[in-house]
């Protein structure tokens, strides 16, 4: 089983990107937290 870190999520957010600013989710402080649970 693969460990899900916090910086993996924020690696794959930054594939996001949002389509008027031209710029990722993350760069763009749209995400404020990431939260892992590890049961879900």
């Amino acid at each position: 089983m693969t460990t899900l870190s916090e910086a993996a999520v924020l690696d794959a957010l930054r594939a996001v990107k949002d389509p008027d600013l031209h710029k990722d989710i993350v760069a763009l402080n749209f995400v404020k937290s990431v939260n892992i649970d590890g049961t879900r």
